[in-house]
Parts: structure tokens; C-alpha cells; sequence
């Protein structure tokens, strides 16, 4: 898939962290913990 692929560059450049969820659509409805975590760890490392 294309828009992931640039997604992803885009992402890389800018030094981000990626994290992939395996959710069959919408991460924040079908792993809320997953999403949570996320957040907690970035507030935590800033």
C-alpha cells in the first residue's frame, strides 16, 4: 500500500516512533490499552 509506505517515510524523517497496533480498523476503539500506553509512555519520556 502506497500511503502507508510514505506514511511511514514521512515518519522516519522526522525521527518519529511508530508503533503498530493490530487492530482491524480504528486503533483508538479496538485497542484502547494499546493507545494508552502510547500516550502514557510519550508523556513520560518528555
Amino acid at each position: 500500500m502506497q500511503a502507508t509506505r510514505t506514511t511511514r517515510c514521512m515518519a522516519d524523517r522526522a525521527g518519529s516512533h511508530i508503533v503498530k497496533v493490530n487492530a482491524p480498523h480504528l486503533s483508538m476503539v479496538a485497542g484502547p490499552g494499546d493507545v494508552t500506553d502510547l500516550i502514557t509512555n510519550a508523556a513520560g519520556h518528555s
